[in-house]
């Protein structure tokens, strides 16, 4: 744990993270930050686009607004989308093994997770290609005026497409959240807390879903060896998913909390106002907490990693995007083509951005008898 300036400390360990994640005198709550550390992060457009959300409230706000979802997002429900899961994924993986080279992002990742998350809010199938590209562009590091520029047209064009699909809803399927929210009794959520809630569930689930489906790929792809052992012992697949979110998960962007009092924080005193940083990323990577944590162990056990957060604001879509990635993994590990990366690994890029994602994973089909 670093103090990065008197005010701003920088939290790298697992131990303290993990404190600082649970410990309600750290807000998430952007308003109550009276001396903003970074003026330009208070101004970031996805901080701006989901105020007031999931992710920058406290209790019991944060609370009521968790409770209106969080029984839609249950591994149970998540389960009950499996067969339309699988069914989407046979189906598109079925089209792409016969082109040859493919974007495994573009065409695996992007429209796999927006078709499922798309059949979970109910939008309409044939918005959900705008929808990606406007979750990208939102989501945009802004590095300069050109990419703040990209961010906030891509949250004004998404908002006003929900605000759109809100206020006509029959253009939503009728068993989607979307139905269900707008039928729930109105003093759970008002208006503006559900146009939030849905932009946020878009954006967010999204972003996690391609993520992770596409860091695992490339991990496998990379890893010949590995990949013949998920191929032998397919049970061993949701442990092997959990340990490369360990490694390398989505969450980029360290976790941003003011203290509202003064606290202890590991051996540190936090004082009042204060900013604090969690870098869930190098907690996941602490030797304290992890054997071999620079190793990817397929089967690590325990593996308590912050890869989708901890605590109260620990990812609401984990299940799903979990179940996502489990079912790519297990339709390429057994489709009867073998697949490989078409470029050198280091040719790849990534995307600049709160998210950690690969802008494209180019991968070669080849026939072949399949060995794993």
């Amino acid at each position: 744990m670093n103090r990065i300036s008197d005010s701003t400390w920088f939290v790298a360990r697992y131990r303290e993270t993990v404190q600082a994640l649970t410990d309600t005198r750290l807000s998430s709550d952007p308003s109550k930050d009276r001396c903003p550390a970074d003026p330009d992060l208070q101004q970031h457009i996805s901080r701006v686009a989901f105020s007031q959300s999931l992710f920058t409230t406290d209790p019991p706000k944060h609370t009521r607004l968790r409770k209106s979802i969080a029984r839609y997002l249950t591994h149970h429900q998540a389960e009950l989308m499996r067969p339309f899961i699988d069914h989407t994924t046979r189906s598109l993986i079925s089209t792409v093994t016969k082109r040859g080279v493919v974007d495994a992002v573009a065409e695996i990742a992007e429209p796999i997770s927006a078709l499922t998350i798309g059949k979970l809010l109910g939008v309409p199938k044939a918005d959900l290609d705008k929808i990606v590209r406007w979750s990208h562009d939102l989501m945009t590091e802004q590095l300069d005026d050109n990419a703040r520029c990209v961010s906030a047209n891509g949250h004004k064009a998404l908002r006003e497409y929900t605000a759109w699909l809100l206020q006509n809803p029959e253009q939503a399927t009728t068993d989607g959240l979307i139905g269900k929210l707008l039928a729930a009794d109105t003093n759970r959520l008002h208006a503006t807390e559900i146009l939030t809630m849905v932009m946020l569930l878009l954006v967010a689930g999204l972003d996690t879903s391609i993520s992770l489906i596409s860091s695992t790929l490339l991990h496998l792809l990379c890893h010949a060896d590995r990949r013949r052992l998920l191929y032998r012992s397919p049970g061993t697949i949701p442990k092997a998913i959990e340990e490369i979110l360990r490694y390398e998960g989505p969450a980029l962007a360290p976790v941003h909390r003011v203290a509202t009092e003064e606290l202890t924080l590991g051996d540190n005193t936090i004082k009042e106002g204060d900013h604090v940083f969690l870098c869930l990323a190098s907690a996941n990577r602490d030797e304290r907490r992890f054997t071999q944590p620079d190793t990817v162990l397929i089967d690590r056990h325990p593996n308590h990693h912050l890869g989708f957060g901890h605590g109260i604001h620990r990812c609401p879509g984990a299940p799903l995007a979990t179940l996502l990635t489990q079912t790519v993994v297990t339709a390429l590990l057994h489709a009867p083509i073998n697949i490989e990366l078409a470029v050198h690994p280091r040719e790849l890029q990534w995307r600049q951005g709160k998210v950690r994602c690969l802008r494209s994973l180019p991968v070669r089909f080849k026939s072949a008898t399949h060995s794993g």
